[in-house]
């Protein structure tokens, strides 16, 4: 994961995976993030969201149906809980897409 540009207050830095199309020069459709705040405000930032960046055109031009995605998973939790291991992609029909993070497991910190 990389991380590049500047941590925006109260919402923290998004971390990209290093192999993402778009920092290989291809156009960016869709990339999966995690993020790292200092959501209690202890001066420390850590894991604390997963976030699917889909784009418009991706929804509108690309997807085909459903298309389900692995989520690389951290070496280490910010806590005890239950994480998402995939996320599946939908179109829904009339204009309508869905994105829905599934198989959540319990990790331990």
């Amino acid at each position: 994961m990389i991380e590049d540009g500047a941590i925006v207050p109260k919402m923290g830095a998004h971390l990209a995976p290093t192999d993402a199309p778009e920092f290989d020069g291809e156009e960016w459709q869709e990339t999966l993030i995690w993020g790292a705040a200092d959501v209690d405000g202890d001066g420390e930032y850590e894991n604390n969201y997963v976030e699917p960046m889909i784009t418009v055109d991706y929804f509108q031009n690309h997807l085909d149906g459903v298309e389900k995605q692995d989520i690389a998973q951290p070496d280490v939790y910010p806590k005890d809980g239950y994480y998402p291991t995939t996320y599946t992609v939908r179109d829904l029909g009339d204009g309508g897409y869905a994105v829905v993070m599934e198989e959540f497991e319990e990790r331990s910190a």
